[in-house]
């Protein structure tokens, strides 16, 4: 599992007038604000049903940090075995 759109979060520091939600007919729910990724990861971390997870980041430099900082921070407590691979785009 990717992403979860069940339990979207945001930053805590936004507040919950500012954040959206739209649904469309397809049924694919549209969020927008900052995710908080720290809970998305760790939540998909742990309740992925493999025990080898491969996370993977592309994207600008201060998403690549937060991604590989939040890995780093939380590998040992995760009970999988995690990959982590990041793609650098500079603009």
């Amino acid at each position: 599992e990717l992403t979860n759109l069940e339990e979207p979060t945001t930053e805590s520091s936004e507040k919950e007038s500012d954040i959206e939600k739209t649904t469309s007919s397809g049924g694919v729910n549209i969020f927008y604000g900052r995710p908080n990724m720290g809970e998305l990861l760790d939540y998909n971390v742990r309740n992925a049903s493999a025990n080898n997870i491969a996370i993977i980041s592309c994207g600008p430099p201060a998403l690549t940090d937060e991604v590989r900082n939040i890995v780093s921070s939380n590998v040992t407590s995760w009970d999988k075995s995690i990959d982590y691979f990041d793609e650098l785009e500079v603009w």
